[in-house]
């Protein structure tokens, strides 16, 4: 299994801001005290206002508040859906404001937020990891220590999909060794993945 990581090259262009989130709501849980903060938008359809480079990459990363968009191009959504990616069950077009570079308008291509569905979480005793005072009610929790990395997945959580959210840590995406090689085969831009470690088969994949 691979972390999927955004390809930083300066080149690239990326999202900021969700522009239709208006705030967040914030309420005390009764139980544990801590803060709960929700997105509140304007729109259902996210509305990005894009930084960085001229070249519109095939993974548009994301770097505004608010819930964690996955957002592929509509030659990648076309290569999923043809080759059957599994892990997601819905997608939607985003809006894009008007994007400037030195002056000069842009066109940005059309480009599409998965809603993902797959899952996999980390082997929190091959981590020696630990949650510390779960909330019940909001689920909130703490963890042992600050240091989080490597990543150790546990296979027996997996979905079996190609692409999965990681439990535990939802803005992380996880994706299978097919989905690699769909993105390799087709030169698709904008992907960088990193291998982790699983239990259950020894090894990396």
């Amino acid at each position: 299994m691979f972390l999927i990581q955004t390809d930083g090259k300066d080149k690239y262009c990326y999202a900021v801001a969700n522009t239709s989130l208006s705030k967040h709501t914030l309420k005390i849980c009764d139980q544990c005290g801590r803060t709960i903060a929700t997105p509140q938008y304007t729109s259902d359809i996210p509305r990005l206002e894009l930084d960085g480079g001229k070249v519109f990459p095939d993974l548009l990363r994301y770097c505004g508040s608010g819930d964690r968009l996955f957002l592929i191009s509509e030659q990648a959504l076309d290569l999923f859906e043809k080759h059957k990616v599994s892990g997601y069950t819905s997608y939607q077009p985003v809006d894009i404001e008007p994007f400037f570079k030195r002056g000069k308008h842009l066109p940005s291509p059309t480009y599409y937020s998965l809603s993902i569905s797959g899952r996999i979480d980390l082997d929190l005793s091959a981590m020696h990891l630990k949650r510390k005072r779960l909330c019940s009610l909001c689920g909130q929790f703490d963890w042992n220590r600050m240091r989080i990395h490597p990543f150790i997945l546990d296979q027996s959580s997996w979905s079996g999909t190609d692409i999965c959210l990681l439990s535990s840590f939802p803005g992380f995406k996880i994706c299978s060794e097919r989905f690699v090689e769909i993105i390799r085969s087709y030169s698709l831009s904008g992907f960088d993945f990193e291998p982790l470690h699983s239990t259950g088969d020894g090894k990396t994949d």
